[in-house]
């Protein structure tokens, strides 16, 4: 699932392919690497957030992701009805 943050109009904040296979690739059993697992409900489109991109966009990492979840759009097709949920990069790749 591709996302959008709405305020930020012409960033398009999309969720990378790569972005949990990247992070699951860093994970050594020391700590684990949070993510945002985010799936449309319109088109079931997948895709995830780097915990650590957050702050690019005004939201703390560690914050509620009901504090953000308004502001995600589908990047395929452009809906606001998605599903966020916090997990570790090495339960999503």
């Amino acid at each position: 699932m591709s996302a959008q943050i709405r305020s930020t109009p012409n960033n398009i904040y999309g969720l990378r392919k790569g972005c949990a296979v990247a992070a699951a690739a860093n994970w050594k059993g020391k700590s684990a690497r949070w993510v945002i697992a985010v799936r449309c409900l319109s088109c079931q489109h997948r895709g995830v957030i780097a915990e650590t991109d957050l702050a690019g966009f005004g939201v703390k990492p560690g914050a509620p992701v009901a504090q953000f979840i308004r502001r995600l759009r589908c990047r395929q097709c452009g809906s606001g009805a998605v599903i966020a949920q916090r997990t570790t990069a090495k339960s999503v790749a």
